[in-house]
Order: C-alpha cells, then structure tokens, then sequence
C-alpha cells in the first residue's frame, strides 16, 4: 500500500526533481510507486528525471515497485505505462549508457516497447499516457532541464541553473511550487524569484511586474484574505 505522508515532497525532491543526493533503495522505489499512484501531471512529468536518477545509483526494482503498488487496481499498468514512456524519451535522447541498456534489456520480459510513444518523439508531438495527454516539448525540456543540464554543468553548478532551484531547497519545496504555479504563470514565477533574489529587472520586466505580479503579490499578502483563503480551502 502506497501512503503520501508529509515528506513525500521532500522525497520527490532528492529523486532528481530536483537531484537527490542519497537515498536508501527501499524508498527510492516507495516513492517512484506514489509518483506513480498520484496521477499528478506535473509529477508524471518529472518520472523519467526520477527513474533515470534511481538507475544510475542502481537503487531502481521494478518488482519492488510493482509490489507497492499491489493494493492498486490501476497502479501497475500506470507505472508500466511511465516506463515505456521514459524508455522512449530515454531512446529519442540517444542515452545509450550501460545502465540504460540494462534497464531496457531488463524491463523487455514486460514488453513495454510502445511504437506510439516512440513515434511521437519523433514527430514532436502529443502521446496519450494513461489516459492524459502529454507533450513531448514538455516531457523533453523537463528531462533536459533537471537531468542533463545537471550533467553538463555539475551538481553544484546545477543547483544555481533553474530559476526555482535556490528558492526550492526547503522540506516544503514541492508544495511551495505547486502553489505557485496556481497563481503565477511560468514566466510571472521567474519574475517572482528574480526580485526575491535582489536581481535587476529589465526595464519591460519592470513594467510588468509593476503592472501585474505586483498586484497578484498584494492581495495574497492582505491578512483578511488570508483568513478567508484557510477557511475555505
């Protein structure tokens, strides 16, 4: 049985969204099977980042996995479903390194080649995964901005890489963005982060953060809104 106690965000944290440094086996695969289990778009879109971590630190099983999610009527066809999409994002970004041709060789008793995901990395396009529609543009930049951008520039380098990286190094991290992303735009996000960080705004940047964040930003700081906003959530 699958539980989504209050470190959950943390733990999908350190599985490489963003990286982890160190994590036991045994929770590596228990959380794998809740950001499986959660249906979370955001989160479907993040697996392959956390799959791909747990291979290199050889703490993935898929059997452990599957066993978490036993109790699930439609958790071990979800996760099959998330493996053969992260095996086709995986094969459509060359990742031909040793561990990755193990994985494939691995999970092929459990025939998750799947021809349409394979094809809409070629082409670009959408693929529908377990019922939601997904985007290879987005699957791709979020593969590329919290996996192989940490490769290319280093850990430490790659903790100052994303925009939400520094802000998001709390126990709260994953909570903290999922709320902000109700409210802000992405771009508007980077706004927000930018001025927290003292960095300077452009003088277009300026202008609309004047004109729209700032607005956003005062009613949610009025205390009687938040009162009313704890009371109806």
């Amino acid at each position: 049985m699958v539980h989504e106690g209050k470190d959950f965000g943390e733990r999908v944290a350190r599985l490489g969204f963003p990286l982890l440094e160190r994590e036991p086996k045994m929770e590596a695969n228990e959380t794998l099977a809740e950001v499986v289990q959660s249906s979370d778009p955001r989160l479907w879109e993040g697996f392959p980042v956390m799959l791909a971590n747990s291979v290199e630190r050889q703490q993935f099983d898929y059997w452990q996995v599957r066993n978490y999610l036993a109790h699930s009527t439609d958790g071990p066809s979800k996760l099959d479903c998330l493996l053969a999409l992260s095996l086709a994002l995986y094969q459509a970004l060359h990742m031909n390194g040793q561990e990755f041709r193990n994985l494939r060789h691995s999970l092929k008793a459990q025939e998750l080649g799947r021809e349409d995901f394979a094809e809409a990395f070629r082409s670009n396009g959408e693929l529908d995964a377990c019922g939601r529609r997904m985007s290879v543009g987005r699957l791709k930049t979020t593969f590329q901005n919290y996996y192989l951008n940490d490769r290319q520039h280093g850990r430490q380098g790659a903790k100052r890489a994303g925009p939400l990286r520094e802000l998001l190094s709390t126990r709260r991290s994953y909570d903290l963005e999922y709320a902000m992303s109700q409210l802000f735009t992405q771009r508007q996000k980077e706004l927000v982060l930018k001025k927290f960080r003292g960095e300077k705004l452009t003088k277009t940047e300026g202008e609309y953060y004047s004109r729209t964040i700032k607005k956003k930003l005062s009613a949610m700081a009025n205390e009687d809104l938040h009162q009313l906003a704890a009371r109806l959530a």
